[in-house]
C-alpha cells in the first residue's frame, strides 16, 4: 500500500498537459507551453526555480493525494465516488491513463472523491480488536444527539473508571450499505512538560492529549467492531 513520494515519479507518471493544469491551479509561476513540451528537463527546471514554501506546498499536497496510487487507493476512489454520487468519475479519463493522472485530475475537478477516498484508505488501515455479533439489523438513522449520547456514555464510562475523558468529541463516517465508523477521541491523562517560552525561559506545562477510539458498525450484519488503544474498562 505504502510507496515511497518523489517528485521525479510525478512528473514521469503524469502526462505533461496534467501536470500545467495541476500548477496553475495552485496559482504557481511556470512559464511553459504544456501542450508543447516533450521532454521533463524543463519541468524540472522550471520547478526548481519555484520559491522554496511554493515547492513545499506542492509536494505537501502531491505527497498526500498520491497515497491513492496503489490498488487499494483506487479502489478507495471507487467507492468515494459512488458515496460522493459520481460514480462514472473516470469517465474522462483513457484507458491508458496512469492512476497519478486520474488522481491529479481528479483532486481538480472532484476534490471531495479524493478527500473521501483518503478517510476511506484510512479507515482500511484500522485493526479492529473485537467484534460483536448479534446486533439489531436494518437501517439506522445517525442524528448529532445519535453523537452526542455517544459521546456523554462515553465521558461518564472512562470518568468513572479512570479519571479521564472529561472532554470527549466523536465524528462519524458514513461507508454506505449500512456501514458507519464512530471515531471518539476523549482526552488522556494529563501531562507535565517543560518547554522554552517565548524569552527562552525554561516553562512546566500541563497538557492533556487525546486517545482514539474507532467503533465500526455494520447494520446489515448485525455487528459491531472496536479498535482502541486504552485499557479494558466497563467491561
Amino acid at each position: 500500500m505504502s510507496h515511497h513520494f518523489s517528485m521525479a515519479t510525478v512528473f514521469r507518471m503524469t502526462p505533461y498537459h496534467v501536470l500545467g493544469r495541476f500548477f496553475i491551479k495552485l496559482g504557481l509561476n511556470m512559464p511553459l507551453d504544456w501542450e508543447k513540451i516533450s521532454d521533463v528537463q524543463p519541468i524540472q527546471t522550471a520547478y526548481r526555480s519555484l520559491p522554496p514554501e511554493d515547492r513545499e506546498r506542492t509536494e505537501n499536497i502531491l505527497k498526500r493525494i498520491t497515497t491513492l496510487t496503489c490498488k487499494e487507493g483506487y479502489r478507495a476512489l471507487n467507492e468515494a465516488a459512488k458515496l460522493c454520487d459520481l460514480p462514472k468519475w473516470e469517465a474522462g479519463h483513457r484507458k491508458t491513463a496512469t492512476l497519478y493522472q486520474k488522481v491529479i485530475w481528479t483532486w481538480m475537478l472532484h476534490p471531495e472523491i479524493v478527500e473521501k477516498a483518503l478517510t476511506l484508505l484510512e479507515l482500511d488501515k484500522i485493526i479492529y480488536s473485537r467484534k460483536r455479533y448479534g446486533l439489531p439489523e436494518g437501517d439506522i438513522t445517525v442524528t448529532d444527539e445519535t453523537l452526542q449520547s455517544l459521546k456523554r456514555n462515553l465521558q461518564a464510562l472512562f470518568m468513572e473508571h479512570e479519571n479521564r475523558g472529561r472532554v470527549c468529541t466523536v465524528e462519524v463516517v458514513e461507508r454506505g450499505s449500512g456501514r458507519y465508523c464512530f471515531f471518539a477521541y476523549p482526552d488522556d491523562f494529563p501531562e507535565s512538560v517543560q518547554q522554552h517560552d517565548d524569552e527562552e525561559r525554561l516553562v512546566g506545562k500541563t497538557e492533556c492529549n487525546t486517545f482514539e477510539i474507532v467503533f465500526g458498525l455494520d447494520t446489515a450484519e448485525g455487528t459491531l467492531e472496536l479498535a482502541a488503544k486504552a485499557n479494558d474498562v466497563g467491561q
